[in-house]
């Protein structure tokens, strides 16, 4: 894939971002080309990645608008992760920057959530794949953030806005112990 000016990809654990030109920075004294990326739908933050190496990084295209559905079915079906190397094996699902593997790690974290299974670290990892898959379609479908929030809650089989953050937990568990 060859990276130009205007087009859309996605940038493993940033999301969808706008090609922009290739600039020139003065790096330790040398000239040095870089891709400049803009982040869609995220108050237009940029960075920069070496020139030639974004596609090393797992930078891809965006799915296609056919591709949709089959990531909405992977969202169908969690597989269960166990061991000690859990949050290790989300991490990489999400940044291997496939929306097929962000959906299979979205989809076995919703799982373990509703087990109860969940740690600290699984709550962020969630709601940044969540965030990560839901800018995705929404630019790809070109709808809000809502409607494709509402596509995955309703693959997961969740009421919409079904992510619990952690404090909305922590004020149910003082609910509770204060009964």
């Amino acid at each position: 894939m060859r990276l130009s000016v205007g087009s859309k990809v996605s940038y493993p654990l940033q999301g969808p971002c706008l090609i922009g030109p290739v600039v020139t920075k003065i790096v330790d004294g040398a000239p040095a080309n870089f891709h400049h990326l803009i982040l869609l739908g995220g108050g237009g933050a940029e960075f920069f990645v070496p020139y030639g190496q974004a596609l090393a990084k797992g930078v891809r295209r965006l799915i296609d608008k056919s591709e949709v559905p089959a990531v909405l079915e992977r969202l169908k079906k969690p597989r269960t992760a166990g061991g000690g190397h859990r949050a290790a094996d989300q991490f990489k699902l999400c940044a291997s920057g496939s929306a097929l593997e962000l959906a299979e790690a979205i989809a076995s974290l919703t799982a373990m959530r509703g087990m109860n299974r969940f740690v600290a670290t699984d709550y962020g990892m969630l709601e940044r794949a969540r965030r990560l898959l839901i800018r995705e379609i929404a630019e790809v479908m070109g709808e809000s953030d809502a409607a494709a929030e509402a596509r995955i809650d309703a693959a997961l089989g969740e009421p919409h806005g079904g992510a619990v953050q952690p404090k909305k937990r922590r004020a149910r568990a003082k609910a509770r112990s204060a009964a």
